[in-house]
């Protein structure tokens, strides 16, 4: 809830909000990056949430940025705009999802995205992050994310609130300046492809 009524207040009065949370090591680039990408992607409405945080991908031929369905909240930024379509209520997203979307929602069934909806919904989690990019996803948002981590995260060592130990999800993060941002807005499929082979591979 600090999340939400947070962001919230910030994107209220100054209409965009960069949200960090405290397990996050960062590039020197990140924070241009988001203002960069804030700027740039202001008025496009599709454009919802940027994400710092890429998983480790094998592809390197990816463009520094592109854009995909899911949102990371391991260091992100969005606009007053967007935050407007965030829906708390677990059954009013719940509603909106048939089998199909269930599908696309989680990866092509990579991801256990939708499982986290449904524990959400039989209180085993308390996730903002879910029903943000499930409020995304049902608006046919878009999320800008750069293809060599900007962040990486440091909670996976059994400290953290809301994950285990592993390190899966370990990155080296980026030494380079994001100088390229996609001028069509549509979700890169080469990228999805991608990420859609770490998570079915990543175990």
């Amino acid at each position: 809830n600090s999340i939400i009524d947070g962001v919230s207040m910030l994107t209220e009065k100054y209409g965009k909000v960069i949200v960090f949370e405290d397990d996050l090591i960062s590039s020197p680039y990140t924070l241009r990056y988001f203002n960069d990408g804030l700027t740039r992607y202001e008025n496009e409405v599709m454009v919802m949430h940027i994400g710092a945080y890429m998983y480790p991908l094998r592809n390197k031929s990816l463009p520094q940025t592109f854009f995909y369905r899911a949102a990371s909240s391991w260091g992100w930024a969005t606009w007053g705009r967007a935050w407007n379509h965030f829906e708390p209520d677990i059954d009013k997203i719940i509603g909106q999802f048939d089998g199909k979307k269930r599908y696309r929602f989680s990866i092509d069934g990579t991801m256990n995205f939708w499982k986290q909806v449904r524990e959400f919904k039989r209180g085993k989690n308390n996730s903002w992050a879910i029903r943000w990019y499930a409020s995304i996803f049902l608006q046919g948002g878009l999320t800008l994310n750069p293809s060599a981590s900007l962040i990486n995260n440091i909670g996976h060592d059994g400290t953290g609130i809301h994950s285990g130990k592993n390190n899966i999800y370990d990155v080296q993060i980026s030494d380079q300046v994001i100088t390229e941002f996609p001028s069509e807005l549509t979700e890169n499929k080469e990228a999805y492809q991608a990420i859609k082979y770490f998570l079915k591979h990543r175990k």
